[in-house]
């Protein structure tokens, strides 16, 4: 690892400190991918270096390291559109949401724990009202029980 870290350029940063900033970036959680310490030159010119999975489960314990590998996977299914995990507590399955035959995304979605949803609002389905309707519909519902009480 210190050949790697030396090749790399940051020769003042040995094992046991590269594994503390990499512990202290995944705590904190940072912004992924994890990357190398720049040095002020880099830094300046906005040069990053990704640590590659190999020297991170090196370095990161098995719990921090799936921290991590949990952290990443959530940016991953913010980030697209096409992809989303399921709202139901407790699920860990993500859900691929293009109609491959009209290639459009839909509006219902059933995961496989069994959860059915709205792609767009993460509600209970409710096809074919919009989800705006529903919004709409659930306040005067609210109102109406606000009124009533």
């Amino acid at each position: 690892l210190e050949d790697k870290v030396e090749d790399k350029g940051w020769e003042a940063w040995g094992e046991a400190q590269l594994r503390s900033y990499l512990r202290a970036q995944v705590l904190s959680g940072v912004a992924l991918p994890l990357t190398y310490p720049a040095s002020p030159e880099d830094k300046a010119r906005g040069i990053v270096q990704p640590v590659p999975p190999a020297v991170m489960r090196q370095l990161l314990s098995a719990d921090l390291l799936h921290t991590y590998e949990e952290a990443l996977v959530r940016f991953f299914l913010n980030e697209s559109e096409c992809l989303q995990a399921c709202p139901r507590p407790g699920c860990t399955n993500a859900i691929h949401c293009l109609d491959p035959q009209r290639g459009r995304l839909l509006f219902d979605v059933t995961c496989e724990c069994g959860h059915r949803f709205c792609w767009h609002c993460l509600r209970e389905a409710h096809y074919p009202m919009p989800c705006s309707m529903l919004s709409t519909w659930q306040m005067a519902c609210a109102d109406a029980d606000d009124s009533a009480a």
